[in-house]
């Protein structure tokens, strides 16, 4: 349940739009689907069907996870250093997506922060950086 947990946060998180909850969460995550993955091992043989499963489920989990905290980490030190390298991020988000544990869904999650990687560096030597669509959220205290 801690696996499923921490996947919940993952995706809560990465809807926040906050880098510094982002990472952690998906990083927390992929070790617990890790974690899950160790505990499916010792199942009993009558089992087995479970610990497939949980093992399949864990496997995506762990690379999706992965990479989108790699992403994450990556995009914040680019604008964090005004264009730090995002080559090898791009490379392993490359490299998450042809892996077979993860299913369409999650590799067309990959290759959407990849995308957003490639589009980041090419905006590295612009003075600006162009947004395509957005929103903006205004937050009143009283």
């Amino acid at each position: 349940m801690d696996s499923l947990d921490a996947m919940i946060r993952a995706e809560n998180a990465m809807v926040s739009g906050l880098p510094q909850v982002q990472a952690p969460a998906a990083e927390a995550a992929a070790r617990h689907a890790g974690r899950a993955a160790e505990l499916a091992d010792g199942l009993p043989a009558e089992y087995g069907w479970l610990r497939g499963y949980v093992r399949r489920v864990a496997g995506r989990n762990d690379v999706y996870c992965t990479a989108a905290a790699r992403a994450v980490r990556a995009a914040e030190a680019f604008l964090g250093t005004g264009g730090a390298g995002l080559d090898g991020a791009i490379r392993e988000l490359a490299e998450a997506e042809g892996d077979p544990r993860i299913d369409l869904r999650y590799r067309s999650e990959v290759r959407a922060h990849r995308f957003s990687l490639t589009a980041l560096r090419g905006s590295a030597r612009r003075e600006w950086l162009r947004l395509d669509q957005g929103s903006v959220v205004f937050l009143y205290r009283s």
